[in-house]
């Protein structure tokens, strides 16, 4: 069975296609995991996880939020997390991609939260974009903080980063864009096979053959039947490493 390790289920858009009902009726999804971009989904998440059984929750502060943080955010994050269902603390992480004026905000935010994970006894979900750098400096420097795991989800660096991040024994979340055409997959190959995960980062990012369309934790099975192809390995070998894997970075016990 499959698993969908980041995504976020809380657009209005997901009620109108009934989409809690299909994911409890296929046979296939394990569970989905969606993730908060800050306390006001975080509450979202948390209610869609209560309410449907094959979905878990992460809540944490995304780095394009940076400037509505406050300090009241981080105690409602951890509020928030105080629920058997919540499985990680994230979306969090470091975005240079549309600003850089606030770098010294981002990271600071990040670091309040790694703290936070710390101290909950929670994995984290990072977010990178044009950030490398920074990040791995950042994680280098609170790597003993970093003791319950953390995960790059949407994973788009090269084989560098990924051999650099993974001697922080980094987990690495495949999304929808490892089957675009410009994506370097071959990046995979440098990537330890006992901390791959597929994602689908839901609604974005959907996958060919359905790129463009609305993405759900439903067509995670196309990023694996690439993943696969790419390791030379059968999907069913590439779905029992990932669900694996996903299980024991989220410490969740569920028969596959």
């Amino acid at each position: 069975m499959l698993v969908d390790s980041h995504c976020h289920l809380y657009g209005e858009e997901y009620n109108r296609i009934n989409l809690f009902e299909q994911i409890e009726k296929d046979n296939n999804l394990l569970f989905a995991v969606t993730l908060s971009s800050d306390e006001n989904d975080a509450k979202l998440c948390k209610e869609i996880a209560e309410k449907n059984k094959k979905v878990f929750y992460a809540v944490g502060f995304h780095p394009e939020n940076a400037e509505s943080f406050t300090a009241n955010s981080l105690k409602e994050i951890e509020k928030l997390a105080q629920n058997e269902k919540c499985v990680a603390i994230g979306e969090v992480g470091l975005d240079y991609h549309y600003t850089e004026d606030n770098k010294s905000l981002q990271k600071q935010i990040l670091v309040s939260q790694i703290e936070l994970a710390y101290k909950l006894k929670k994995p984290l979900s990072i977010h990178c974009r044009d950030a490398a750098s920074d990040l791995y400096d950042l994680l280098l420097n609170n790597k003993d903080k970093l003791k319950y795991g953390f995960v790059i989800h949407c994973f788009s660096e090269t084989k560098e980063w990924a051999e650099k991040f993974s001697k922080l024994n980094a987990y690495f979340g495949i999304c929808g864009n490892f089957t675009f055409k410009n994506y370097d997959s071959s990046v995979a190959k440098f990537l330890p096979l006992d901390r791959i995960m597929v994602e689908t980062d839901s609604p974005y990012l959907a996958p060919v053959p359905v790129r463009g369309t609305l993405n759900t934790p439903l067509n995670v099975k196309y990023t694996l039947n690439k993943l696969a192809e790419v390791l030379n390995k059968t999907p069913e070998e590439m779905e029992e490493i990932t669900t694996k894997n996903a299980l024991k970075f989220y410490g969740i016990k569920i028969e596959p």
